[in-house]
């Protein structure tokens, strides 16, 4: 369920919505895997949770996902 939020949270392009699901799911030990192509990538939710670079980085992952 969280996937798919952050998922359309990305596809807006909404920062805050995108820092609200996370904040949400931080006391959670969830991983959210990314596969693209031939690479898997798995960050958990506390490490995203406050680091805007890597925020900037999943939201650009996730768009390269849906094209």
């Amino acid at each position: 369920m969280l996937d798919k939020q952050l998922l359309e949270a990305c596809q807006r392009n909404n920062t805050l919505n995108v820092k609200s699901i996370l904040d949400k799911a931080r006391n959670r030990n969830v991983k959210l895997n990314i596969n693209i192509g031939n690479s898997n990538f798995s960050l958990s939710w506390a490490c995203l949770n406050n680091n805007d670079k890597i925020l900037k980085l999943l939201i650009m992952l996730m768009k390269m996902k849906l094209h």
